[in-house]
Protein backbone atom coordinates (compact mmCIF):
# COMPACT_ATOMS: atom_id res chain seq x y z
CA UNK A 1 0.00 0.00 0.00
CA UNK A 2 1.23 3.52 -0.79
CA UNK A 3 0.50 6.13 1.88
CA UNK A 4 0.94 9.90 1.74
CA UNK A 5 1.37 11.38 5.24
CA UNK A 6 0.88 15.17 5.11
CA UNK A 7 -0.43 16.67 8.36
CA UNK A 8 -0.21 20.22 9.58
CA UNK A 9 0.93 20.93 13.14
CA UNK A 10 -1.23 20.35 16.21
CA UNK A 11 -1.02 23.85 17.66
CA UNK A 12 1.08 24.04 20.84
CA UNK A 13 1.43 20.26 20.84
CA UNK A 14 3.29 18.63 17.95
CA UNK A 15 5.00 20.08 14.90
CA UNK A 16 4.01 18.85 11.44
CA UNK A 17 7.40 17.13 11.19
CA UNK A 18 6.88 15.22 14.43
CA UNK A 19 3.36 14.29 13.36
CA UNK A 20 4.67 12.94 10.05
CA UNK A 21 7.08 10.72 11.99
CA UNK A 22 4.44 9.53 14.48
CA UNK A 23 1.79 8.81 11.85
CA UNK A 24 4.37 7.15 9.60
CA UNK A 25 5.45 4.90 12.47
CA UNK A 26 1.84 3.88 13.08
CA UNK A 27 1.24 3.14 9.40
CA UNK A 28 4.35 0.95 9.23
CA UNK A 29 3.32 -0.97 12.35
CA UNK A 30 -0.07 -1.69 10.79
CA UNK A 31 1.33 -2.41 7.33
CA UNK A 32 5.08 -3.09 7.34
CA UNK A 33 5.12 -3.43 3.57
CA UNK A 34 3.63 0.03 3.06
CA UNK A 35 5.52 2.66 1.10
CA UNK A 36 5.42 6.07 2.80
CA UNK A 37 5.79 9.53 1.38
CA UNK A 38 6.26 12.05 4.17
CA UNK A 39 5.23 15.63 3.49
CA UNK A 40 4.55 17.98 6.43
CA UNK A 41 2.43 20.98 5.46
CA UNK A 42 1.72 24.42 6.90
CA UNK A 43 -0.94 27.08 6.53
CA UNK A 44 1.77 29.75 6.47
CA UNK A 45 1.95 30.46 10.21
CA UNK A 46 4.22 28.89 12.79
CA UNK A 47 5.73 25.69 11.43
CA UNK A 48 6.07 26.97 7.86
CA UNK A 49 9.87 26.89 7.98
CA UNK A 50 9.92 23.37 9.45
CA UNK A 51 7.64 22.11 6.67
CA UNK A 52 9.77 23.72 3.93
CA UNK A 53 13.04 22.54 5.51
CA UNK A 54 11.75 18.97 5.72
CA UNK A 55 11.20 18.78 1.97
CA UNK A 56 13.68 21.33 0.57
CA UNK A 57 16.49 21.38 3.12
CA UNK A 58 18.29 24.43 4.42
CA UNK A 59 19.33 25.81 7.78
CA UNK A 60 16.93 27.38 10.28
CA UNK A 61 18.39 30.30 12.22
CA UNK A 62 16.78 32.52 14.88
CA UNK A 63 17.53 36.21 15.32
CA UNK A 64 16.40 38.86 17.82
CA UNK A 65 14.73 41.66 15.86
CA UNK A 66 12.23 44.43 16.48
CA UNK A 67 8.59 43.61 15.87
CA UNK A 68 6.02 45.91 14.22
CA UNK A 69 5.58 47.89 17.46
CA UNK A 70 9.31 48.12 18.12
CA UNK A 71 9.45 45.42 20.80
CA UNK A 72 12.14 42.72 20.65
CA UNK A 73 10.94 39.41 19.18
CA UNK A 74 12.53 36.21 17.92
CA UNK A 75 12.41 35.82 14.15
CA UNK A 76 13.01 32.43 12.57
CA UNK A 77 14.58 32.24 9.13
CA UNK A 78 15.29 29.39 6.73
CA UNK A 79 18.43 29.78 4.64
CA UNK A 80 18.32 27.54 1.57
CA UNK A 81 21.37 29.29 0.07
CA UNK A 82 23.51 32.34 0.94
CA UNK A 83 20.99 34.54 -0.92
CA UNK A 84 17.66 32.67 -0.55
CA UNK A 85 15.90 33.17 2.78
CA UNK A 86 12.36 32.53 4.02
CA UNK A 87 11.35 34.59 7.06
CA UNK A 88 8.68 33.41 9.47
CA UNK A 89 6.86 36.55 10.55
CA UNK A 90 5.27 35.12 13.69
CA UNK A 91 7.73 35.75 16.50
CA UNK A 92 7.83 35.18 20.23
CA UNK A 93 8.87 37.75 22.79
Amino acid sequence: MRVLVCPTAFKESLSATRLVDAIGEGVLRAGPDSTLRRMPVSDGGPGLLDAIAETEGGEIRTFRVRGPLGEPVSARTLWSSPTDVVIETVGER
